[in-house]
This record gives C-alpha cells, structure tokens and sequence, in this order.
C-alpha cells in the first residue's frame, strides 16, 4: 500500500511522456536497489516522441544462460493517478521482491517494470503494452528458452477473486499452475480467457508461459481520474502477494 500511495498519490497521473513516468520510473529503481538487486533503466522510443522506460532488476548471481522466472507489471497510467491500474501490480511486485531478496525461490526470479503499456503505436489498432514488446523484442535467443514463466500483475486490488488470465494462444501452464495453487493456499481463483489486454500477452505471442493476475475490471474508474487509492482493498492485494508468491515458489 505505501509503494501504491507513492506512485498514484505522491507522484500521480503517469501516462508515458509525461514527467510522472519518469518520476514513478525513479521510484522503482531506487526501491529495488534498496534489497541489493541490480538494476536498469532501458529506454525504448515512444511513438508520438521521447523516451520511456522499463526499469528491470535481478539479484546477485542471476544469469539468463539457467533456467529462471520472470515477474512483473506496467507503472503507466492512462488519464488518471492509477491506483488500482496498476499501482497495485507494481505494489505488490516491490513487496515480492524484498520477500524474496531475503527468502529466495528455487529457480532465481527477476523483475521488471514496464513502461508504456497503455498507449498504442498505431492509434486504433487495439496493440498495446509497448515497453513489453520492445522487452521480449530485445530478449536474447537464450534468454527466451531459459525463461520458465512470466507471471504478470495487472489491476490486482480490488474483487474478492484472482482471475488466472491468459489469451486464447500460447502456452496455458502458468494459468493451470496459478489455478492450482490457488486451491491449495485457499485463495479464490479462475481461469480467465481475455484478449491481448497486458503484459502477459506479449510473452504468449511468441510461445513463451506466461500468466497474468487480475482481480476483474473497475468499471467505474479504469482510465479515469477516479482510479484512486481508497478503493484499494489491501485484503486483496495480501491474496495476490500470497498467490503469486505460491506460484514462483512452485517452479523448481
């Protein structure tokens, strides 16, 4: 909640181009760099102009060239602070990673958080998640077959349910394992097939495992200066923190 607080209240709206994606890209890093990850800030262009960033860290000793998991979520917002969407992803992503800076998995996991999902290349063509195409884009041959799973957090503070999403192609293990464990920790779960609404799709158009954790649409508020941070439920936030941890701690 105070990484979620930080970035939808202290820093505000973060639409990439605008001085908060920056800001908010500041913040993570230092965050992360706080458990002793290293940390990058990679820049891509955006399509009206300038930079963004995708802020990636991995612990000590993390290589590519072994098998690995992946955790993430985007820090942009569109027109609004972006509580919910997605300080909340990012939130509890910060709070994985210091858990597992002290507690690690079996296989190593790094982090990254994505600029830019939010807006389209091309105006109309529905494509989005810029900062995650040019990541798998730029992601070595190695890298790609090392990755075990992608687990995503996306829009994950409020709803009673973690909705396991996926899209109807690639890989479905990470959303049959999320469902999976979802059962055994006793957090409500359900498999969720949607379009290429985040992150995790640009993963699953090239073949790789990837699940995203959302806990449902606010209709009221997505995109709007009304995605604050009161209707934030902590509640939930503590059941995707324990699912997603569940799930890299179940990939060995």
């Amino acid at each position: 909640m105070a990484d979620d607080r930080a970035l939808s209240v202290e820093i505000g709206r973060r639409d990439a181009g605008l001085p908060g994606a920056a800001r908010a890209a500041d913040y993570i890093a230092a965050e992360l760099g706080k458990v002793g990850w290293r940390v990058e800030r990679r820049p891509f262009p955006l399509p009206q102009g300038g930079l963004s960033w995708n802020v990636v860290a991995a612990p000590p000793g993390f290589s590519e060239q072994r098998p690995y998991l992946l955790l993430g979520g985007h820090y942009d917002t569109l027109r609004g602070p972006g509580a919910n969407d997605n300080g909340t992803g990012i939130g509890v992503g910060l709070e994985l990673v210091r858990e597992l800076s002290v507690d690690p998995a079996p296989l190593p996991v790094a982090f990254v958080a994505f600029g830019a999902e939010e807006i389209q290349p091309v105006p109309g063509t529905g494509h989005h998640h810029i900062g995650s195409r040019f990541y798998v884009a730029h992601m070595s041959a190695q890298a790609r077959r090392n990755l075990v799973a992608y687990v995503n957090l996306d829009m994950v503070g409020i709803g009673p349910v973690v909705l396991c999403m996926r899209t109807s192609t690639g890989p479905r293990e990470g959303t049959l394992r999320c469902v999976r464990k979802g059962v055994e920790i006793g957090v409500p779960t359900k498999e969720t097939i949607t379009p290429d609404w985040s992150d995790n799709g640009s993963f699953l158009r090239e073949g790789m495992n990837a699940v995203a954790l959302w806990t449902g649409d606010q209709v009221c508020c997505n995109h709007t200066p009304r995605d604050t941070i009161d209707k934030v439920q902590p509640d939930a936030l503590q059941r995707v923190g324990e699912l997603a941890s569940a799930i890299l701690r179940s990939y060995r």
